[in-house]
């Protein structure tokens, strides 16, 4: 169809402010079906910053399966942020794929909140020597939705690094799932890559699956990655109560402290202040 974005700069090109994305389901009649494009190619030392979001004015059951194709060549710099925000009867299952080249670097997070089943499927090839890439996530599940979230980071070029955080809060009979895959190619020496994810339980009926992969070829490498699931420290809620805190103020604070990892490295001061305002309204801890 015709529904996409093609965004390319030139080399040296410099964009003044974010480009702004909006895919924006009716959400008034069920069983409509949206296949959006994005497409993003920055040339030698270009530099963009990206704002693309997902959501609906309605109820309605629908499915949106997007997908994003983007390339840096060298010494481009792109910043990402997309938020899924779908209708509570929405499916939303997105593929993106990125080439970073020499010394390009590329920062995308990714928050989903909405939808009644959400998965992103990202791989990124890191193509060129002293290529950087972060990946941001933050998934938050409540009554019986899935957010399932996959990303596959391939180095295949020397002096490459990369840093993985993910977090997930899960509520209610929420299911997350996070796959993480790492690949170090054989020509991939001196890679420094870094992958954690670590998901918050609020309920006994609220699930997560979490598996982290390093496949590593090279033999001169720097790599981390681990998994971590638990609840609220009883003993921090404690704590807080003691001076003064209600319980429900006390969980939403220690809920909202636990993704403050993933929003601190949001370069966009608009977006993350945005994005720290929903979630605190979310957790109750500002008011509406």
């Amino acid at each position: 169809g015709s529904d996409g974005v093609v965004l390319e700069l030139a080399a040296g090109a410099e964009l003044s402010e974010p480009v702004q994305i909006l895919h924006l389901a009716s959400g008034a009649v069920d069983d409509l079906a949206y296949f959006p494009r994005t497409v993003i190619h920055l040339e030698e030392r270009a530099r963009a910053v990206v704002v693309e979001t997902f959501a609906s004015l309605g109820e309605a059951t629908y499915l949106r399966a997007p997908v994003l194709l983007a390339s840096l060549r060298t010494g481009a710099k792109l910043d990402l942020y997309q938020r899924q925000d779908e209708g509570a009867g929405g499916y939303h299952f997105q593929y993106s794929q990125v080439q970073v080249g020499r010394e390009a670097q590329l920062l995308m997070a990714h928050v989903a909140t909405g939808g009644r089943q959400g998965r992103q499927d990202l791989a990124v090839n890191q193509t060129g020597p002293g290529a950087h890439t972060d990946l941001l996530g933050v998934y938050l599940g409540s009554g019986r939705q899935v957010l399932d979230n996959h990303t596959s980071l391939n180095h295949r070029a020397p002096q490459c690094t990369s840093r993985q955080v993910y977090k997930g809060i899960l509520d209610d009979h929420a299911l997350g799932i996070f796959n993480g895959r790492i690949f170090v190619q054989r020509e991939a020496q001196r890679t420094d890559a870094q992958q954690s994810n670590r998901a918050l339980l609020l309920s006994g009926d609220a699930r997560i699956n979490t598996k982290p992969q390093l496949e590593i070829f090279a033999d001169d490498v720097r790599c981390t990655h681990g998994a971590t699931v638990g609840q609220l420290d009883p003993d921090q809620q404690f704590y807080l109560r003691a001076r003064g805190i209600g319980e429900h103020e006390a969980r939403a604070m220690l809920t909202m402290a636990f993704v403050g990892e993933a929003l601190m490295s949001i370069r966009l001061a608009a977006w993350r202040a945005a994005m720290e305002q929903e979630l605190g309204q979310r957790f109750g801890v500002l008011d509406t």
